[in-house]
C-alpha cells in the first residue's frame, strides 16, 4: 500500500520530485514485493495509469532496472507533461491560463470515473488558494455560496 500511494502521489505531482522516483527505486531494491499483491490493489484502486506512467518515467531515470507490474498504458501527453515539469528549473505551468488548463487535463486523465472528475473539477475552480495564488473562481461570496451549496446537499443525502 505504501508503494502504491507513493505511486499515486508523484503521478499526481508529475513526479516533480525526483525524491519520489528514487524511494521507488529504494523500496524495489530493499523490499520484497508480493507482484500479485501489488496488481490487484492498482486494479482495485483503479490506478494502472498511474502505475504505467511511473514505469515509464522511472525507465526515463533508471533505464535497466525492473519496474512495477503495470497492465495499462498512460497517454502521451501525461507523460510528456510529467517530463516538462521534471525538466523545468521553475514550475511556469501554473503561471499560465494554458498551463492550468494543461495540469487540469493530466490530472483528468490520472483516473477513470466520473465522480473522480467531478470532484477534481469542483476542486480546481472552487477552492480559493492553490500555492498562494487565486483560483479563477476565488470570487468570496460565490466561494461561500458554493460550500454552503455543498453542506446543503450533503445534508440531504444522509
Amino acid at each position: 500500500m505504501e508503494l502504491l500511494y507513493l505511486v499515486i502521489h508523484g503521478g499526481l505531482h508529475f513526479w516533480r520530485r525526483l525524491k519520489w522516483l528514487a524511494d521507488i527505486r529504494a523500496f524495489l531494491t530493499s523490499k520484497q514485493l508480493n507482484i500479485q499483491k501489488f496488481a490487484n490493489l492498482a486494479l482495485r484502486l483503479q490506478a494502472g495509469r498511474m502505475v504505467a506512467l511511473c514505469n515509464i518515467i522511472y525507465k526515463e531515470f533508471f533505464p535497466g532496472h525492473s519496474t512495477l507490474p503495470g497492465f495499462t498504458k498512460p497517454p502521451e501527453f501525461m507523460v510528456n507533461h510529467s517530463l516538462k515539469k521534471i525538466l523545468k528549473e521553475k514550475d511556469q505551468y501554473h503561471d499560465s491560463f494554458a498551463g492550468m488548463a494543461k495540469s487540469l487535463c493530466y490530472t483528468l486523465s490520472a483516473f477513470p470515473g466520473i465522480k473522480y472528475k467531478l470532484r477534481v473539477i469542483r476542486n480546481f475552480f472552487f477552492v480559493r488558494d492553490y500555492f498562494g495564488r487565486n483560483r479563477v473562481f476565488s470570487y468570496l461570496p460565490l466561494f461561500y455560496f458554493y460550500g454552503f451549496a455543498l453542506l446543503f446537499l450533503n445534508r440531504l443525502r444522509r
